[in-house]
């Protein structure tokens, strides 16, 4: 194991194990149980073993990151990192994903070695698919790019647990996403999933990722889409720009706030009118002291949520962040002296 670690390899199989010195399989067997019981080995696949460095002794098994190339090279599969996993390498990780995905072109079971468990989705499209190389502490693996990952998250809602997750990750992965790369994928991907991101683009208020993608649908035959597959519509009509039937309410997005259809000035001057009739009067350094003291507390920041349906998700430094800067910043009077820190 030593000369293993020594030499930058975290993994091995059994029959390189076996070639490592004269044993017959019962003493191979024996060797391999002793390492396992000590903590120093787990085999997430029969015949396939990955080191255990001291620094991951408590958890059992070093992130799944540091084997997966290994392991799909084991399995003799294609694979690349997406979903959850490939957004959070990417920067959306507004929550650490509880599994490792990975899509590959078969089925393959889903692996569990302690904390560490790795979900696999079948595509039948890796060929098309667009990813980098990532480097880990033992060397790379396959990722799904931004622009990619975006894709499969539509193609694959129930990984990422609901469609306001899907919308959240959206929103936090915005920043990398390019407007040229996502339409240069476009042709790649079935004309429902290109209507059902830019769908969800136009709700978390990314106008200028989705506007090339309106252009290059209006050029073809889409057909109205459910935006959730196999629930019912319920007398949802489809919108006009992406033919989506919104057959599912969709949350954990900034909503109304971040879009030019809305006019802050105006939501400014209603809230000083509404104050006045009840003879008080607020300054913006007053509101961001006031509103700075809420967000640390925890009852104030989860008060809300009982209220919202189980599918919204609810971020609350997000719509601080929004109302901070498009409404509070409006306010009259100089900003709080205390926000900065």
């Amino acid at each position: 194991m030593d000369e293993l670690q020594a030499g930058g390899r975290y993994t091995f199989t059994r029959a390189e194990f076996e070639a490592t010195g004269d044993r017959s399989g019962i003493s191979v067997q024996a060797a391999l149980r002793r390492l396992k019981k000590r903590g120093r080995v787990v085999s997430p696949r029969r015949g396939f073993y990955v080191v255990v460095p001291l620094e991951y002794s408590s958890a059992g098994c070093p992130p799944a990151a540091w084997f997966i190339d290994d392991l799909m090279h084991f399995f003799k599969q294609r694979y690349y990192v997406s979903l959850l996993s490939s957004a959070a390498i990417h920067g959306a990780a507004h929550q650490q994903p509880m599994t490792f995905q990975v899509l590959t072109d078969r089925p393959i079971r889903q692996v569990q070695v302690a904390r560490v468990r790795i979900e696999f989705h079948v595509s039948r499209r890796l060929d098309r698919s667009y990813v980098i190389d990532v480097q880990t502490e033992t060397g790379s693996m396959r990722v799904a790019t931004s622009e990619q990952t975006a894709y499969d998250l539509v193609r694959y809602p129930g990984a990422a647990g609901h469609l306001s997750n899907v919308a959240t990750v959206m929103f936090e992965l915005a920043e990398k996403l390019s407007p040229e790369a996502l339409l240069k994928l476009a042709p790649l991907f079935k004309l429902s999933d290109v209507q059902r991101l830019g769908y969800l683009l136009d709700l978390v208020n990314q106008e200028a990722l989705a506007n090339p993608l309106a252009i290059w649908l209006n050029k073809r035959r889409s057909r109205p889409v459910l935006l959730r597959v196999g629930t019912e519509a319920k007398n949802k009509k489809a919108d006009n720009r992406w033919r989506v039937v919104p057959n599912e309410v969709v949350g954990g997005r900034p909503m109304i706030l971040d879009t030019e259809k809305l006019n802050h000035e105006s939501v400014i001057e209603c809230f000083q009118r509404y104050i006045a009739h009840g003879g008080q009067k607020v300054t913006r350094a007053q509101f961001e002291e006031n509103i700075a003291n809420k967000m640390q507390d925890t009852a104030f920041l989860e008060d809300v949520v009982p209220l919202l349906p189980t599918e919204v998700t609810y971020q609350a430094k997000t719509a601080y962040e929004l109302v901070s800067s498009r409404l509070i910043a409006l306010l009259p009077g100089d900003p709080w002296k205390g926000a900065a820190s």
